[in-house]
């Protein structure tokens, strides 16, 4: 089984996350693999926005705004580079549409492989 072929260490400066790991792993170790998983290979491919959850909110990121959805009803988008607690919703009230559109997507995609067993042990 041949490497892939690293001469130094790097870091990766594009979005990503857990569900990340297991296909940007297998990529680099040139080792076919099934892809039932919401992850995308960091090397092949760029994620657009991170998603994940807690409890009643939903938050989505990308390089540098933070989309969260509350269960109330509520969104708001701050700047966490920056580190500000304005809310930017009404700036980028188009951008804020696509990271809820792109969330909202992802997690009925799952919902789906989920009911259709087509995730988990084989």
């Amino acid at each position: 089984m041949r490497l892939a072929s690293f001469s130094k260490p790097a870091v990766l400066e594009s979005l990503g996350n857990q569900t990340d790991i297991y296909p940007t792993v297998m990529g680099l170790l040139r080792i076919p693999y099934w892809q039932n998983t919401m992850g995308y290979d960091l090397f092949r491919e760029k994620r657009p926005f991170v998603i994940f959850s807690q409890d009643l909110k939903m938050g989505v990121l990308n390089e540098k705004l933070l989309y969260v959805s509350r269960k109330s009803g509520r969104e708001t988008l701050y700047n966490y580079r920056s580190g500000s607690a304005e809310d930017l919703l009404s700036q980028y009230p188009t951008l804020a549409d696509s990271m809820r559109n792109y969330a909202c997507a992802q997690l009925q995609i799952a919902q789906w492989m989920i009911a259709n067993g087509l995730c988990g042990p084989y």
